[in-house]
């Protein structure tokens, strides 16, 4: 893994994500991150710089004073070489693992990967490790 350091500014977020944080759990991510500092880059796709994984650590290291006066305006990230769709594949099998999804903004992003007609719909569920269910209702 490169990891590289660049100004909070010189990333944004997508125009689209599949996540949402509670206020609580953006708190208690706050003070993770007051308390421990990067524990681990943000992801991000080198052709746009767009925020594949990390909007909400992003967000605090841009937007948190006491934060940047601590940790600085240069934050770790990951550069990966792949289009929006294979981002968005990315990002949703990301956060999948870690029980964040929101069903409507994934449903989103499911269905622009699937009229993308990159992938057949078979591989999308096995890249996303979905049923055929499963996948049938998000796209529903």
């Amino acid at each position: 893994m490169n990891v590289t350091y660049v100004s909070v500014d010189s990333i944004r977020p997508a125009d689209w994500r599949s996540t949402h944080m509670l206020k609580p759990d953006l708190k208690l991510l706050v003070k993770s991150m007051h308390a421990y500092g990067w524990l681990s880059p943000i992801i991000v796709r080198r052709d746009d710089s767009r925020i594949i994984d990390g909007f909400h650590r992003w967000l605090i290291a841009q937007q948190d004073a006491d934060f940047t006066k601590k940790h600085g305006k240069k934050i770790p990230v990951v550069f990966i070489d792949c289009d929006k769709i294979d981002a968005m594949v990315m990002h949703i099998r990301l956060n999948r693992t870690r029980g964040q999804l929101v069903a409507r903004f994934l449903s989103q992003l499911v269905n622009d990967i699937v009229a993308s007609k990159k992938y057949e719909t078979k591989e999308i569920r096995q890249m996303l490790q979905m049923t055929e269910d499963e996948l049938a209702v998000l796209m529903d």
